[in-house]
């Protein structure tokens, strides 16, 4: 599986951002479950380490008017916070699905069809986050595989097994 971690990560977004409401939980759910590879782990702890996502969205609330559409997340200004906040809430946006739905049309109000709050936060929240994700991959170790580079070296395009 870590041979193709990131390919696997990729693949359930863009699953995401073509599902309907009946097939979003699917994808949301295996973003989040690659995203607690354990190859990640060391990488995830040091991202989230002192956040708390329920004060974040707590605090995120009190933006919103009472007109719908105008609530915002309440971003921290350092990028590596940011990056842990994403992965807390995706976390629990995979965790509870009902939720993502609220979420989604709260924070990313597109339209009535609850399936465009969904749209909406992937493409405004998690395809940013995994863009990212993989663009801080210098400190993502992986025990059991070596990373495969983009042609000007910038960019982690996947893990392969390591050669003996």
């Amino acid at each position: 599986m870590a041979k193709d971690l990131f390919s696997e990560i990729n693949n359930a977004v863009l699953d995401l951002q073509s599902s309907q409401l009946q097939t979003y939980e699917r994808p949301l759910k295996k973003l989040a479950q690659l995203l607690r590879h354990p190859d990640l782990e060391p990488y995830n702890a040091e991202l989230t380490e002192g956040l708390d996502v329920e004060a974040f969205i707590a605090e995120s609330e009190k933006s919103g008017g009472s007109m719908i559409g105008s609530a915002q997340l309440a971003w921290p200004d350092d990028p590596k916070q940011a990056l842990g906040l994403t992965l807390l809430l995706i976390e629990k946006l995979a965790a509870d699905p009902g939720y993502a739905t609220n979420f989604g049309h709260h924070f990313f109000y597109s339209g009535n069809k609850v399936i465009a709050g969904i749209h909406a936060l992937t493409g405004q929240l998690i395809i940013p986050f995994v863009r990212d994700y993989k663009r801080a991959d210098s400190k993502v170790k992986c025990n059991t595989c070596q990373p495969v580079r983009s042609a000007d070296d910038n960019h982690l395009l996947a893990l392969s097994p390591a050669q003996a």
